[in-house]
């Protein structure tokens, strides 16, 4: 009897399997997970389905005779749709010949006409010149529509041609003939365009062909090039040619034809790009607020910015398209009126560039929720020169702070040196909320942080790059030293104060940015050796009271690492503040931090004291004045605390870690029948070939579950 499902051999080659499988060891298929599972289950079904069938074919039901009347009524399946016994017909059809044929003959009528124009044209006069030329244009249009319809479609786009080309001829005739006056070369390539416009719709207009929607595109793009070479109002023409090519390509939706549109728009899209480069080039060269709205040369890049909005009122079904386009336009838009203070430094830029921020973070928060994303081009391309002037100041004041002085060799009351910036030292503060408010609602339009806990999150975060901005713009002036580090100090504790109550995931993230926060204050104050010890002696009380009150494992962990470093540098200092000379500091750091190494036996302190013991070893030793006395003190300081750090702790615990994962597993509890103690999970198991116990529906086994 087959069996389909069957967990000792493989579903694939059939090759025996051992007793707990993870894949085939002949074909290396797959025992496990959710395919595996669908499989067992579907041959499962199939060793149903098969049992069914043969217990069926016990008693067999009464066929009756079915009459077969000749081999080809016996066919088992019926006939696909559209089958046909005749003989597929290959090579050129009949109408395809005569298309060609016309369409020949249409060359040949053309070559005719224009061998005949050129012997007779000398003996024709006006009059006789005009009717042949008329005759020949009313003749080859009239023909190509009626053939047309007649559904040769070559040869009525042949005579299309040619009734086309023959109006061209006619209106140069006209004006050669000074029936239009004294024409510049200009105004005869208007009027030449104008007529194939003409011409072509009107042909547009009793036929659906391909050529007059080919030199409909052609005749506008002659008319508009013929314009504007008579005119000194260029923008003006290209904005009339953009909207002249919009209005064709509606023609052409409305008409139905394929070509047209997009023929269309591609003239479209080249005349407005001719618009952009003339109006960037005539703002760039009067960029100034005067010559631009009062006298008009901003005037085409709003032109251009408002044209990109014509295709959102004819893709209602494209919304994807609707909004990129009102995103670009915005971005012009913005360009535009940035552009009048590009000239006028750095501060007007910043300024103008953050309002239009916050003028688009605000549309942002207004718009509706489809149309958010609009306004998040024109807010990045405003944040572009707010960054980089905030950038600027925080690195300006950053570099101003370390450039007092040399470490340890100035007094507490050091006043920082004067700067020459090129932007206002109080845009600091002002650049970064913008920059804030625009994250913030950049990020509100992908995903919500407007809940409690995205506030609890963020607020303190932003608050404390306020601060630090603040900071910034205060050590851009000849102020006190003291004053920038003691600042820098206050953000730092506030930021591990918050962070130390905190039950939430972000404390860890907060005390972390405070540790930062401290250390970059150490760096400021390294110049005077007491403002570095007030300094370090915060960063000290801050990791202690992380390390003593903190939540979470890992930054308690961060928090013990940083202890033993911290304060080894709070001693150096104090002992710089106290004149102690250099070779006598380093035993009070070994003595401090190996007593700390031993009170917490931890892998991180011990790690973070032995590299703080082996720095200030290496720089009080070579400052004895006998070295070799001096680093067989230390090497006897080192010995004897290891030595004790041994005794004491005489092997290592389980991680804390670790502990949990272990207690973690006792709440298990001995083995239920609904659960498969293997795969610990409720059944059926999802692992049918690796799993032997009883209890799991997918498994066909009959061992008894593990005691």
């Amino acid at each position: 009897m087959t069996r389909f499902a069957d967990p000792s051999v493989c579903p694939d080659c059939g090759t025996p399997l051992p007793a707990d499988p993870l894949a085939c060891p002949h074909c290396a298929l797959p025992l496990q997970g959710p395919l595996a599972v669908s499989l067992f289950r579907t041959l499962s079904l199939a060793d149903r389905l098969l049992a069914e069938l043969r217990a069926s074919a016990d008693v067999p039901a009464p066929v009756a005779p079915a009459r077969v009347t000749s081999p080809a009524a016996a066919e088992p399946y019926p006939r696909p749709t559209g089958w046909s016994d005749e003989p597929r017909r290959t090579g050129v059809r009949g109408a395809s010949v005569a298309s060609i044929l016309l369409g020949l003959g249409a060359l040949c009528l053309l070559v005719a006409a224009v061998i005949f124009l050129a012997v007779a044209w000398s003996w024709l006069g006006v009059g006789g010149r005009t009717v042949v030329l008329v005759a020949l244009t009313i003749t080859a249009a009239t023909l190509g529509t009626w053939l047309s319809r007649r559904g040769l479609r070559l040869a009525a786009e042949s005579l299309t041609l040619v009734s086309l080309g023959l109006l061209a001829l006619d209106a140069l005739g006209a004006e050669n003939a000074g029936w239009l006056g004294q024409l510049s070369t200009a105004g005869t390539v208007s009027l030449v365009g104008a007529t194939l416009l003409a011409g072509a719709l009107a042909l547009l207009l009793v036929s659906r062909l391909v050529t007059p929607q080919v030199v409909s595109v052609i005749g506008l793009w002659t008319l508009v090039a013929g314009v504007s070479g008579q005119t000194a109002h260029d923008q003006v023409v290209l904005v009339l040619g953009v909207l002249a090519f919009a209005c064709l390509a509606e023609v052409g939706r409305l008409r139905g034809v394929t070509a047209l549109p997009w023929l269309a728009l591609v003239g479209a899209g080249t005349w407005w790009a001719a618009l952009l480069l003339v109006a960037l080039s005539d703002a760039a060269d009067h960029a100034t607020v005067r010559a631009m709205w009062a006298q008009g040369h901003g005037v085409g890049l709003l032109a251009a910015s408002a044209l990109l909005l014509l295709p959102i009122p004819f893709s209602a079904a494209r919304s994807r398209v609707r909004r990129a386009c009102a995103a670009a336009a915005a971005t012009l838009a913005t360009v535009a009126l940035a552009l009048p203070g590009m000239d006028d430094g750095a501060t007007t830029v910043a300024w103008v560039s953050l309002v239009l921020l916050l003028l688009w973070s605000g549309a942002a928060l207004v718009l509706g929720e489809r149309w958010k994303a609009v306004a998040l081009a024109p807010m990045a391309l405003s944040a572009v020169p707010v960054t980089v002037i905030a950038a600027y100041l925080l690195v300006e004041a950053a570099a101003n702070t370390l450039a007092v002085g040399d470490p340890f060799t100035r007094t507490a009351g050091v006043r920082l040196p004067s700067l020459s910036l090129d932007a206002e030292p109080a845009l600091s503060v002002p650049c970064v909320v913008g920059l804030l408010v625009a994250a913030a609602v950049a990020t509100s339009v992908a995903t919500s942080v407007t809940t409690s806990a995205g506030r609890r999150v963020v607020v303190p975060g932003a608050a404390s790059v306020v601060a630090l901005a603040a900071i910034a713009t205060l050590a851009l002036h000849t102020v006190p030293l003291w004053t920038v580090t003691a600042a820098t100090s206050l953000v730092a504790a506030a930021l591990v104060a918050d962070a130390v109550r905190r039950t939430d995931r972000a404390g860890s993230v907060e005390a972390a940015g405070g540790g930062l926060v401290a250390i970059l204050a150490i760096a400021f104050a390294l110049p005077s050796a007491l403002l570095c010890t007030v300094a370090t002696a915060v960063l000290v009380l801050a990791a202690a009271a992380v390390a003593v009150t903190g939540r979470f494992l890992d930054a308690r962990v961060a928090a013990w690492t940083v202890l033993p470093a911290a304060t080894a540098g709070l001693i150096w200092s104090g002992a710089e503040v106290a004149a102690v000379d250099t070779a006598y500091r380093a035993a009070p750091i070994l003595i401090v931090v190996g007593l700390m190494a031993i009170l917490r036996p931890r892998i991180e302190v011990e790690v973070s004291a032995a590299v703080a013991s082996l720095v200030a070893s290496a720089a009080a030793v070579p400052a004895a004045t006998d070295p070799t006395w001096s680093l067989s003190l230390h090497l006897t300081l080192a010995g004897a605390l290891v030595t004790a750090s041994a005794l004491v702790t005489p092997s290592r615990a389980v991680p804390r870690l670790a502990r949990r994962s272990v207690a973690g597993r006792r709440h298990l509890g001995p083995a239920r029948r609904d659960r498969c103690p293997r795969a610990r999970r409720p059944t059926p198991c999802r692992a049918p070939w690796r799993c032997s116990w009883s209890g799991c529906t997918a498994s066909g086994t009959t061992r008894t579950p593990p005691r």
